[in-house]
C-alpha cells in the first residue's frame, strides 16, 4: 500500500456511501506526515528536558531548527516516498500545512516564543482534520 493519497477515480460509483467514507477517512490519515511528526515530536521531548538556564538559548534556537528541518523536509519526504507516476504535488502541499497544524497543536517552537495557545491549536487540528480529506488528486498531479 502507497504512502501518497490515491488519485480519485472518475468512473468509481460514489453511490456506496461507505465506500466514499472509507475514502475519506484514508485521505486524513495518509496527508499527516506521521513519520516526520515523530522525528519532531522525539526532538521536542529531548528538548523539554534542558532545565539549565544558561542552555535555553541554544535549547529555542533548535527547537526553531528541528521545526524547520522538519518543514522542509516534509515535502522532500512524500517526494521520495512516491511511486513513479505517482501523483504527489497535493500530497506535498497538503503534508506540509498538516505538518505545520500537528505541530502548533503540540506546543514545541511555538511555546518559545509564546504565540502557543493549546486551545486554539487543538481547534486548528480539528478543523484541518475535518478539511484535509475534501482535497483528492487528479491522475495528472505531478
Amino acid at each position: 500500500m502507497s504512502r501518497l493519497v490515491s488519485p480519485k477515480s472518475r468512473v468509481a460509483d460514489r453511490s456506496d456511501k461507505r465506500s466514499a467514507l472509507g475514502e475519506y477517512a484514508e485521505r486524513v490519515t495518509k496527508y499527516i506526515p506521521a513519520e516526520i511528526l515523530a522525528v519532531y515530536l522525539s526532538i521536542n521531548g529531548i528538548l523539554a528536558t534542558v532545565t539549565d538556564s544558561g542552555e535555553t538559548s541554544l535549547r529555542d534556537a533548535v527547537y526553531v531548527a528541528s521545526f524547520a528541518l522538519c518543514l522542509a523536509f516534509t515535502p522532500v519526504y512524500f517526494g521520495l516516498v512516491a511511486q513513479k507516476d505517482e501523483p504527489k504535488m497535493l500530497q506535498r502541499i497538503i503534508s506540509t500545512i498538516a505538518f505545520v497544524v500537528w505541530a502548533y497543536s503540540l506546543g514545541g517552537v511555538f511555546t518559545v516564543y509564546a504565540i502557543y495557545i493549546p486551545w486554539l491549536g487543538s481547534i486548528f487540528l480539528i478543523i484541518f482534520s475535518l478539511v484535509s480529506g475534501a482535497f483528492a488528486p487528479e491522475p495528472a498531479d505531478r
